[in-house]
């Protein structure tokens, strides 16, 4: 328990600010370092693992202004509000967020414990929850004890050449181009295409067939609403899901068509000057469904993604 502790790979005890010189194996820590090291960029992307395949090289070639994609694994309202926020308070010059909406950013079961207890990201959403909603020291506790903690202790003590974090964040190494072929297919093989829909529909079934938080909804209003008063336009682009997995998910939890429903309807009615509303949830233009658009159920190649966003990047 002490040596977990003292070592605190995870940033739960010893990290009350984001420092670029930290090491550690929290991965919502090293986002908000790569958000603090780039205050001199003018575009963020903020997803979950959905948003890890936008390229910000291509965007920064599309805008002429530099790009950082703060996407994660996991990431939910409270991650991107964090992380964002961590930016802005740095002094950030951004002027457009690329937010990619997701279904589960508004059901807080799907917070992650990593997001939950580290002080030093919960700290840049106070000013905008007025409170800290899922402070639980039985969980603070529970890490000291955690064998995933001692792991990730052990790990950091033999982790001294890794980089702290990424430069330019999620999607930086993907190779653009190719992406944009007519010919191109992820590195999914078409035939294990229909195993990962499944895998991923075991995964995000049970948290896409629960209702969302009225809470967590008049949260999202208040970031909204604070990026217009800076100044700062606002994408919301609503992704889909694959077909396959629309399809099984009607047919076991029907009551999901009507939460997907209101849940669009609601961002839709953001829509104003500075905040616009990409609506591709019925489908990604020239969609074949096979693996050169999609990866698995819910996550999408670059392709899918650029085909998205590749006519709201090119209008003035």
């Amino acid at each position: 328990m002490s040596f977990d502790y003292a070592v605190d790979p995870l940033c739960y005890y010893h990290c009350p600010k984001v420092d670029l010189t930290k090491r550690t194996q929290n991965v919502y820590y090293k986002v908000a370092q790569t958000a603090m090291a780039n205050a001199d960029a003018e575009i963020l992307v903020l997803g979950s693992s959905r948003g890890e395949t936008t390229p910000p090289h291509w965007i920064q070639g599309m805008t002429g202004k530099k790009t950082v994609n703060l996407s994660q694994s996991g990431g939910d309202l409270l991650y991107k509000m964090s992380v964002l926020n961590v930016s802005l308070d740095a002094g950030s010059k951004v002027k457009k967020v690329i937010w990619l909406a997701d279904y589960l950013d508004l059901v807080p079961s799907f917070t992650d414990i990593k997001m939950k207890l580290t002080p030093s990201l919960q700290a840049h959403i106070k000013d905008i929850t007025q409170k800290n909603p899922i402070q639980n020291w039985g969980l603070i506790l529970e890490t000291l004890i955690n064998h995933n903690t001692f792991e990730a202790a052990i790990e950091q003590l033999n982790d001294k050449t890794s980089p702290l974090f990424l430069e330019q964040g999620m999607g930086a190494n993907i190779d653009y181009a190719r992406c944009e072929a007519m010919d191109f297919q992820s590195e999914i093989p078409q035939g294990d295409l229909k195993k990962n829909i499944q895998s991923s529909y075991r995964i995000f079934s049970p948290h896409v067939q629960r209702p969302q938080s009225p809470e967590y909804w008049e949260l999202f209003k208040k970031q909204v609403q604070h990026l217009k008063e800076k100044n700062i336009e606002l994408v919301l682009l609503i992704a889909p899901f694959h077909p396959k997995f629309n399809e099984k998910l009607a047919a076991e939890y029907p009551e999901t068509k009507e939460y997907q429903k209101h849940w669009i309807a609601d961002l839709e009615s953001l829509a104003a000057p500075g905040v616009q509303v990409l609506n591709f949830f019925d489908g990604v233009p020239g969609d074949d469904f096979g693996s050169g658009y999609w990866n698995d159920g819910v996550h999408l190649t670059c392709k899918s993604v650029m085909r998205m966003l590749g006519p709201q990047l090119n209008s003035p």
